[in-house]
């Protein structure tokens, strides 16, 4: 491996205790191999720029390109920050072009063309439209760490053969001023036209007709108009959009949608985000396919977008449409906590949704007295800029809190169209825990048997983002998940005994969900496929379990546990399909807090196990060993 040092002019840096030669961001890009490491020095970073020889006074920006980089997981090109001190800065025009999604015509500042294993980290962008990185037809590509301000998107991606995108850590304001939140209207930023703010129809992350397996975790959006946008061609709906993760994150002040695929999506994870201020937060509208899994997932508002006679400023959880694509395969939202002005579920209807175990409360009069007309950032520690102008919050009138059993007020379903069928649409709510009366059309159908209703219910101080419940939890309705039918999975997954209803569990347990598992498109692009990844630990009869995303060769596993002192226990277990069981000493069942498993631990299909988008609290090592069952030998 070798480091190659960039600077904006390629001149001589003192840095690290001597005077080292640098080359610009281009050439060191150009120079670099599989395991080289392009190290920015501190300082700003702008484009490339030709010059016109007939005018010396115009310059063109350009892109700094990858092509064809044949990078692997032990061996990738790592361009490098050191965090603030490192900044790219793009030509800073918010422009609509003809073509209504960033293609690889339009700037960015990053251009990747099939290549793989490129990772990008650790500096600040701004000034990057329609977006800093696009890429087509590349895979195992990732951005960690990375704080962005303004931008149509951040990372764009293309092409089925575009897949495996880590995206981690990175923090995002698409607008630095507020407007966008308080003073533009929603109408204006869908307008198709130069008259309006389109340039800030984006996203951190948008794509078109990628194959999928994106992984977006622990990422701080701020004040942009959505989080995500994948968008796939209808007639390909068999081999796009699938296998999407997204855990972790903080949504605040987005204007439209949080998570939006387009036409079809298949096998998302959307686990543990936290959601202040949205308009419509899941937009499932027109959308095939299926496989969705909504748990643990906590929101609430202390605010409402638009100005008072603005459109658009009503919003809802849950988006659907009633024509269009619909899942044909089954849907879980449950465990997940809400506080709410608006609908759970304002119009359209969908298929194959099972909505269980949420708790789900809306603001009423007595929720005002706690209210805060000045309420600070809800994630200080992430937040992209603690400096930023905060918009003036809307009137509390405006919310349209109402006494518990006040109608009209708001509902689960506000429209009755989405109930036409219920048993046709093969949909679910059960266990749910509320403080209004559930729809008219609950009672009909069987919905609710478990839940319960209690208009006295309320969250600690729901305005400040404690939803604590102030009584009583309600025992959760237990949660089945039959294998390759329910879900992707080659085992029965079952909520815990003790699950209550909500987000928050028990003993501070995580909320129940199932594991990530790889579903493999009935038709894959080419090359589409996985190595078995560890995505999660948990408890199961006393014995440590390793979740990996795809089914493990049948064997005998040592492997090492940590905990938070660095104190070690080796341990020893065996494969069962994408579980790992890990028989523990008692005492280490409470404080272990880091796997490391077998380098050569391997899948049914014989590849490694790899540790792309890993849950960070597994590791790899060469010093203990696999060793299958049918052979007995060392793998």
């Amino acid at each position: 491996m070798t480091t190659i040092y960039a600077t904006c002019r390629g001149d001589r840096r003192f840095y690290d205790g001597e005077l080292r030669d640098t080359l610009t961001l281009a050439d060191a890009v150009a120079a670099a191999r599989p395991g080289d490491v392009v190290q920015l020095l501190p300082g700003a970073f702008f484009p490339p720029t030709r010059i016109d020889p007939g005018n010396r006074a115009l310059g063109e920006a350009f892109p700094v390109e990858i092509r064809g980089f044949a990078g692997s997981e032990d061996a990738p090109l790592t361009i490098r920050g050191f965090g603030p001190t490192t900044a790219f800065y793009g030509e800073g025009k918010a422009e609509i072009a003809d073509a209504r999604l960033p293609t690889a015509d339009q700037f960015a500042f990053f251009k990747l063309f099939d290549s793989q294993w490129v990772v990008f980290e650790n500096f600040d962008v701004a000034g990057c439209w329609p977006c800093f990185l696009f890429m087509e037809h590349s895979r195992y590509v990732t951005v960690r760490n990375v704080r962005v301000f303004d931008g149509r998107y951040v990372v764009f991606a293309r092409g089925e053969r575009s897949h495996h995108i880590l995206i981690e850590g990175c923090r995002w304001r698409q607008d630095p001023t507020g407007a966008l939140w308080r003073d533009i209207t929603w109408e204006a930023v869908k307008r198709e036209d130069e008259t309006g703010y389109y340039y800030y129809n984006g996203g951190f992350f948008g794509s078109v007709d990628i194959s999928g397996s994106l992984v977006f975790r622990e990422n701080t959006l701020c004040t942009a108009f959505n989080g995500l946008r994948l968008k796939a061609s209808a007639s390909k709906g068999n081999r796009l959009n699938h296998n999407v993760e997204i855990t972790g994150n903080r949504f605040h002040r987005l204007r439209d949608n949080p998570v939006e695929p387009e036409r079809t999506a298949v096998n998302w994870y959307v686990r543990g985000n936290r959601i202040v201020n949205a308009h419509a937060w899941f937009s499932m509208d027109n959308v095939a396919g299926g496989f969705w899994y909504y748990c643990g997932n906590t929101g609430y508002f202390n605010d409402k977008p638009g100005l008072p006679e603005g459109d658009n400023t009503g919003g809802a959880v849950y988006k659907y449409d009633v024509e269009g694509g619909m899942p044909d395969r089954p849907v879980l939202a449950a465990f997940n906590t809400y506080f709410l002005r608006a609908n759970l579920i304002k119009e359209g209807r969908t298929r194959n949704l099972r909505h269980v175990d949420n708790v789900v409360l809306f603001c009423t009069p007595a929720d005002l007295r706690g209210y805060d007309p000045d309420p600070p950032c809800p994630f200080p520690a992430s937040c992209p800029d603690p400096c930023a102008p905060s918009p003036l919050t809307a009137d509390p009138e405006s919310f349209g809190c109402v006494p518990p059993l006040a109608e009209p007020g708001p509902s689960f379903v506000a429209s009755s169209e989405f109930l036409d069928d219920p048993a046709g649409d093969r949909i679910v709510f059960d266990g749910d825990l509320t403080n209004r009366p559930w729809p008219a059309g609950f009672a009909p159908a069987g919905f609710e048997a478990d839940g319960r209703v209690e208009p006295a219910l309320h969250f600690r101080a729901p305005f400040a983002g404690d939803l604590r419940l102030s009584g009583p939890s309600l025992p959760a309705v237990p949660v089945r998940l039959a294998a390759g039918t329910d879900w992707a999975g080659d085992y029965d997954w079952q909520s815990p005994a003790l699950a209550v209803a909500g987000a928050a569990q028990p003993a501070g347990a995580p909320a129940p969900c199932p594991p990530f598992v790889f579903c493999m498109p009935a038709n894959p692009a080419p090359g589409y496929d996985e190595a078995p990844r560890p995505v999660d630990l948990s408890f199961e009869a006393g014995r440590l379990v390793v979740h990996c995303s795809r089914p493990l060769a049948a064997g005998t596993c040592q492997a090492l546990v940590r905990d938070r002192r660095g104190e070690v226990v080796e341990v020893a277990g065996r494969t069962e399909g994408t579980r790992l069981f890990l028989t523990i000493p008692g005492p280490w069942r409470r404080k272990a807090a880091q796997v490391v498993l077998p380098a050569d631990l391997t899948g049914a299909d014989g590849q490694r196990v790899s540790l792309w988008g890993n849950d960070p609290r597994v590791t790899i090592s060469s010093k203990i060993h696999f060793t299958t069952a049918t052979e007995g030998l060392t793998v």
